[in-house]
């Protein structure tokens, strides 16, 4: 196959977009498929596909992005043809082997005026035609360069290049507005109520109970020296905008407290979302009990609505509980002094946080790559 695709590439190099006579207002011109340096393969921008056309010929697919107006690039694995409204400019290209990644090129030119709309004084190229912005949002044509055709003001509920992303008050909003059954457990637009910052956020649905949980922080045993001496009440955002990363992630402080107003319950879990968070080691709380937030200096027994530690269970029970200006909010159930004692051999180790002693039967610490995770919580 790879010497056919190589003849099919060097045939179309030589052709060139036809007359230019039908023309009106601005238009664009160029190749019919782009230059070697404009084709990358095993390289592919993940997430920004907005229609996918199934064909093999890569000129056909690069062919319905130059007719695209929202398309900066396209790219191919197998007969799966990827319209893309980012380029690698805007995102960085990662590895993928089999993809083939595209990069459009285009030149813009003014064609007749005669025939523009009546109305249209600045620029005008044809691309609010079709209609493309979704959910109400008003679409504006752009002459300013060949990748940004246009542009969609949107709603006050809505983002996105087209207008295509939906925008919550909270997690409970997304089950509120979508419906048990539609919502499902990721990465939401969230804007902040007080000051209507807009940040991503991840969020899971503990249907059953009607709880709606807000991602706070994550990290890996591995990251542990970056959290162990940071208490939640100390702003160290790191990765904000990746909630994804469950490595290394933590919301800014004002954005924590902001989450916090509306919250009731705390949770830590283990090794989410590779498992439920509710198999065995993780922790439920009330903030009126233990105020991760706002207890600045905390050493001895909390009390907490559910702890697994190891399989070892307690409900409504108190637990040896540390944080401070040095320590990462944290529970010590080794010392013994609370409700909660499940069998130790070993002395000092800690639970969700700090790890100055950890063991590896705890789900939180079995390896280094095993990871720790803080939310806050709604109730219905």
């Amino acid at each position: 196959m790879k010497p056919i695709y190589f003849i099919l590439l060097v045939s179309v190099f030589i052709k060139q977009v036809p007359c230019k006579s039908h023309c009106v207002g601005t238009c664009y011109s160029g190749r019919l498929f782009p230059e070697a340096q404009d084709i990358f393969h095993g390289k592919h921008l993940k997430g920004y596909s907005y229609n996918n056309i199934t064909t093999d010929d890569p000129a056909k697919c690069y062919h319905h992005c130059v007719q695209d107006c929202r398309c900066k690039s396209c790219q191919m694995k197998n007969r799966r043809c990827e319209l893309l409204d980012e380029d690698r400019t805007s995102i960085t290209l990662t590895d993928e082997p089999g993809y083939v990644y595209f990069d459009l090129k285009q030149t813009m030119y003014q064609g007749a005026s005669n025939m523009i709309p009546s109305g249209v004084h600045q620029c005008y190229n044809g691309c609010c035609r079709s209609q493309p912005c979704m959910n109400g949002g008003t679409c504006k044509e752009l002459c300013r360069t060949p990748k940004e055709k246009f542009t969609c003001e949107c709603g006050n509920r809505f983002r996105g290049n087209v207008c295509e992303t939906q925008i919550y008050s909270s997690c409970k909003d997304v089950v509120t507005r979508l419906s048990p059954k539609k919502s499902l457990k990721g990465v939401y637009f969230i804007r902040r109520t007080d000051s209507k910052n807009i940040i991503r956020i991840y969020c899971h649905f503990a249907k059953n109970k009607n709880r709606y949980w807000t991602l706070i922080e994550s990290f890996s045993l591995k990251n542990n020296y970056l959290f162990k001496a940071k208490p939640f009440y100390a702003n160290y955002s790191i990765n904000q905008d990746r909630p994804l990363n469950w490595d290394a992630y933590r919301l800014s402080l004002d954005d924590m407290k902001s989450f916090r107003s509306s919250s009731t319950l705390f949770r830590a879990t283990c090794d989410f979302p590779l498992r439920n968070a509710f198999e065995s080691d993780f922790v439920i709380g009330h903030l009126k009990e233990v105020d991760i937030m706002d207890d600045t200096k905390v050493l001895g027994c909390k009390r907490y609505g559910h702890i697994n530690i190891r399989g070892y269970n307690c409900s409504a029970c108190t637990a040896f509980t540390a944080h401070s200006n040095d320590w990462h909010f944290h529970i010590d159930v080794t010392h013994n002094r609370c409700d909660f004692k499940p069998k130790y051999t070993k002395y000092s180790v800690d639970s969700f946080g700090q790890y100055e002693h950890t063991e590896q039967e705890s789900k939180c610490t079995a390896t280094l790559q095993s990871t720790t995770q803080w939310w806050l919580g709604e109730e219905k």
